[in-house]
Parts: structure tokens; C-alpha cells; sequence
């Protein structure tokens, strides 16, 4: 029992490190899509702003 406490002992800060990880990654994925999705409803309105902007008067 010692050994299997020791081990599991051991393991522990690097199951902690790799759960850390990828809660990170998933962290750093939502960011930038939320960055894509923004720059794209930017360019969005840019173009729209632009066509008005070459409508005759």
C-alpha cells in the first residue's frame, strides 16, 4: 500500500500539469475564435461601409 501511495504520490503534480495544460489550450482556442469571429464581422462592416461609401449621390 506504501508503494502504490508513493507512486500515485509522485504522478500526481504531472497529471496536474498536463490537466493544466490543456485547460490552457482550450482557453488559448476560445480566444482566438472569438478573435477570428470579431475580425470578421470588422471586415464585414468595413465592406458594407465601403460600398455605401462608392453609392452615387
Amino acid at each position: 500500500m506504501l508503494l502504490f501511495s508513493a507512486s500515485s504520490f509522485t504522478l500526481a503534480p504531472e497529471i496536474r500539469r498536463l490537466a493544466r495544460e490543456r485547460r490552457n489550450g482550450k482557453q488559448r482556442l476560445k480566444a482566438s475564435l472569438v478573435e477570428a469571429f470579431f475580425i470578421r464581422v470588422v471586415l464585414q462592416v468595413v465592406s458594407v461601409l465601403a460600398a455605401f461609401a462608392l453609392l452615387p449621390r
